[in-house]
């Protein structure tokens, strides 16, 4: 029987194990975060792991990213590591301290941000999935006209100030609207970010590497 591998593909200096990896470098690049491949390795309950990815939010903490064909929905050293992170931060610590990120993505950036599944927080860049660490829903008619949509980021609602009085942010992705951990968002200005997610996407997946070409 004969083994089918992956194409080795070379991007930055990096060489990775998979088109799929570097097609992910692209991306992150193209929203301007800053990224490392597999910076370092960690023990867990289910042995030795490598994060794919640790790409920094633009207030400086970690996001971990397992990256996997769309057909693998799920990884046991991945789930072991996202486990010993939240035992290590704690999810339900104190206020304005760092919480874990970790998320498994499944294919390529058009695969994740070609339906309402995943979606990406406008401040921290986190990607996740619908009902797991943000979602946008529609709340109703909008101070400034159309409607308002209500975008709930745990890891930045941990990371903020609670209550009123506190220092509004813009998020990078997102720079027209002040951000926290839960964010209005006029409806017109989340469709717009989502359209240049997807363009970023697909500018990520139609990256060619070959020959010294330039994605």
């Amino acid at each position: 029987m004969t083994n089918i591998k992956a194409i080795e593909t070379r991007y930055k200096g990096y060489r990775f194990r998979s088109r799929l990896e570097a097609r992910w470098a692209v991306f992150f690049d193209a929203l301007g975060l800053t990224w490392e491949y597999e910076p370092e390795g960690f023990e867990t309950e289910a042995g030795w792991y490598l994060p794919d990815f640790r790409v920094l939010t633009p207030q400086g903490e970690p996001i971990w990213y397992e990256i996997k064909p769309k057909h693998i929905t799920t990884d046991s050293k991945f789930n072991a590591f996202s486990i010993s992170l939240e035992n290590r931060y704690g999810v339900h610590g104190y206020e304005n301290e760092p919480y874990p990120r970790a998320m498994l993505l499944k294919g390529d950036p058009v695969d994740i941000f070609q339906d309402d599944k995943h979606y990406i927080c406008p401040r921290c860049g986190y990607i996740c999935e619908n009902g797991v660490n943000g979602i946008f829903t529609s709340v109703g008619p909008s101070d400034f006209g159309g409607t308002t949509l209500f975008h709930d980021c745990d890891a930045c609602d941990h990371e903020t100030p609670a209550g009123g009085g506190n220092a509004l942010e813009k998020g990078p992705l997102c720079s027209t609207e002040p951000s926290h951990g839960s964010l209005l968002v006029n409806a017109s200005v989340a469709y717009i970010m989502l359209m240049s997610v997807r363009a970023r996407a697909v500018t990520a997946r139609s990256a060619r590497f070959e020959h010294g070409e330039t994605p």
